[in-house]
């Protein structure tokens, strides 16, 4: 999150008091007092002297200190009108421009000041968070590293500095300039932003640090531990997580946000019927969210509640407005029900309301691969990769769509499978999946030491898939390592009958059931 707001406040109030030669001088100070009488008196002044470009320029720093951004900027202009050499109101003007996301007048203006002022720290530091905002990172990055002293007095401009660390691939800047405000944590607010940011580019470890130096002093004790929980179970420790949402709820007030994140906490842990009950007791406090009721379907459905989640969306459907995310769930279900036409239809819904959602678009591949829709799928998968490249599910759904084609009798498509499992890999190495279709296909195509290397890679991921250990019985099998085929099958068979007992979703072949 960004805190345009709160820095805005500190470089109005003390940048117009920092004159461009560095020293203690006066500038043009916003009023002092009682800010109704102060406005009176300067627009009085003003109509007395209407010339005078330092009225307007006090009063549109007055106004600038009360967020009225678009009188003050209006105000600022015409300081400059009468004064284009005024370089200090030139920089207040940027600075409202930039409240108000009038980015592009904001970067002109300030690099006209530093034209005239190259070594004005606060405009450069206000350019520096001007060009995050525009995307430009490398910018921002080069701006802000140039004035430490004065991005280490706000953690504000220490976020926007870490920011551009993060986009630009150095996770290792961006920790260290986040972790200095340990060592400064008198701002609470602004380490707390400081740790949402950490969150936001997926550096948990560096989030909880930053939320967990907050413990004794954050005024709002709920939603710091909602934090803390929240990067816990983002980095998978989900009993962790639980412990401290339980401990969160039983010490102050309660929120369905809460509860909601303890329901996927159970979730996760296999706990179902308590999230359940969990995700009641959220809608039970904000009854006014659709997402609340999906996430409760979502998990209905994950727990092979089918019917259960499609009720719950029905009733979503009659009250809220239609969402994808709805939709995709009846499609979710209807696919696992065996309904795999139907599931078509409710995907294509989704996909009509969000074209841009990616889930959406691999839903309607997936169902019209269950259909039997060969040609269609084909088409979907190959737009849907083309059009969402950095997608890592859509590569592997297509692969294993290819897979299946190949076995079916048309190996050709065996080359094309293995790319699309390459690039799912290089999205994401730790795939387990993506690592069972590569030692399938090096199966397939009789390479089985390679098989084998790709197959143990996904039984260190995931040991408990049982296709992972069939695959590997067959791989060892063929290099006449029978002993180790013998227990990979013995392993299989145990996994094979828990899956059974449980209710399994999946053939060993990866093609979705219906």
């Amino acid at each position: 999150m960004r805190s345009r707001g709160e820095f805005l406040r500190f470089f109005l109030l003390v940048g117009v008091c920092l004159p461009f030669g560095g020293g203690l001088a006066r500038a043009v100070p916003a009023q002092a007092g009682d800010p109704v009488q102060s406005e009176a008196k300067l627009r009085a002044a003003m109509e007395r002297s209407p010339e005078n470009a330092t009225y307007a320029a006090r009063l549109g720093a007055l106004l600038a200190s009360e967020n009225r951004q678009e009188e003050a900027s209006e105000l600022f202009e015409k300081a400059l009108r009468l004064n284009p050499g005024d370089q200090e109101t030139r920089r207040n003007l940027a600075a409202s421009h930039w409240r108000l996301g009038r980015l592009a007048e904001a970067r002109e203006n300030l690099q006209t000041v530093l034209k005239v002022h190259p070594e004005d720290s606060l405009a450069i530091l206000l350019l520096g968070l001007v060009s995050e905002d525009l995307g430009d990172h490398p910018s921002a990055a080069k701006l802000l590293e140039s004035v430490p002293q004065v991005v280490r007095q706000r953690p504000a401009s220490v976020s926007a500095l870490a920011r551009a660390y993060y986009h630009l691939g150095e996770q290792k800047k961006a920790r260290e300039a986040l972790l200095d405000l340990l060592y400064h944590p008198d701002d609470v607010q602004g380490v707390f932003q400081a740790a949402r940011t950490a969150a936001e580019f997926g550096d948990y470890d560096t989030a909880q640090k930053l939320f967990s130096a907050l413990r004794a002093t954050y005024p709002d004790h709920g939603i710091l531990e909602y934090n803390i929980a929240l990067s816990e179970f983002s980095v998978g420790r989900f009993a962790d997580s639980e412990k401290t949402l339980q401990a969160a709820i039983a010490t102050g007030v309660p929120t369905a946000d809460m509860y909601a994140l303890l329901g996927w906490c159970y979730q996760r842990q296999g706990k179902h019927v308590e999230a359940v009950h969990s995700f009641q007791r959220a809608i039970g406090l904000d009854s006014s969210r659709d997402t609340l009721f999906l996430d409760l379907a979502e998990v209905l459905s994950e727990n092979k509640d089918f019917q259960g989640a499609l009720e719950i969306i029905r009733r979503v459907l009659k009250v809220f407005p239609p969402s994808a995310r709805a939709y995709e769930l009846v499609g979710s279900a209807k696919l696992h029900q065996a309904e795999p036409k139907a599931a078509v239809e409710w995907y294509l819904k989704a996909q009509k309301i969000a074209p841009a959602d990616a889930e959406a678009s691999l839903g309607v591949a997936v169902a019209q691969w269950a259909a039997n829709e060969t040609e269609q799928a084909r088409n979907s998968f190959e737009q849907g990769t083309t059009r969402y490249p950095g997608n890592a599910m859509f590569h592997l759904q297509y692969a294993e769509f290819l897979l299946d084609l190949a076995e079916a009798g048309d190996r050709s498509v065996e080359p094309r499978a293995g790319e699309h499992l390459q690039a799912c890999l290089k999205l994401e190495p730790s795939n387990p999946e993506a690592h069972y279709y590569l030692g399938r296909l090096l199966l397939q195509q009789e390479k089985y030491e390679d098989a084998v290397a790709e197959l143990k890679v996904a039984e260190n991921l995931s040991p408990q898939g049982a296709t992972i250990h069939y695959a590997l019985g067959r791989a060892y099998q063929k290099l006449g390592r029978l002993e180790e085929a013998a227990k990979e099958n013995e392993k299989f068979r145990y996994l094979k009958k828990q899956e059974e007992s449980e209710g399994s979703t999946s053939t060993p072949s990866g093609k979705p059931d219906g």
